[in-house]
């Protein structure tokens, strides 16, 4: 029995084209999840919380909201860089804190 997409070369292309993309995509995702896990195996240590994000995971993390949400941050909503890079590390551990409201500060406020 011959395929449906093998009578068409064209078809057959766009498919090989599509499988290749996913698969791309999928691959690189899978290498910066190796690649994050083995940054936190060579520092030895649990990254501090109270650092800021990267400027690539930090613009990632705001480009996803607006994407997610149709809703653009403004800088007096925008969380301050400390308080954005300690709840996406607690997110990402499953390790959710309770703080004192006081450390929740805009990114206005906090310049």
């Amino acid at each position: 029995a011959e395929h449906r997409f093998a009578r068409s070369h064209i078809e057959l292309t766009r498919l090989r084209t599509s499988w290749e993309n996913a698969k791309l995509v999928h691959d690189k995702k899978k290498e910066k999840k190796k690649k994050k896990k083995k940054r936190r195996r060579l520092e030895g240590a649990v990254e501090d919380t109270d650092e800021p994000l990267d400027e690539c995971t930090r613009s990632d993390l705001v480009n996803a909201f607006v994407l997610f949400y149709s809703l653009p941050l403004n800088l007096f909503l925008m969380p301050s860089g400390i308080l954005l890079g300690r709840v996406y590390r607690e997110f990402e551990r499953g390790t959710m804190t309770i703080m004192a409201v006081k450390k929740c500060l805009s990114l206005y406020v906090a310049s």
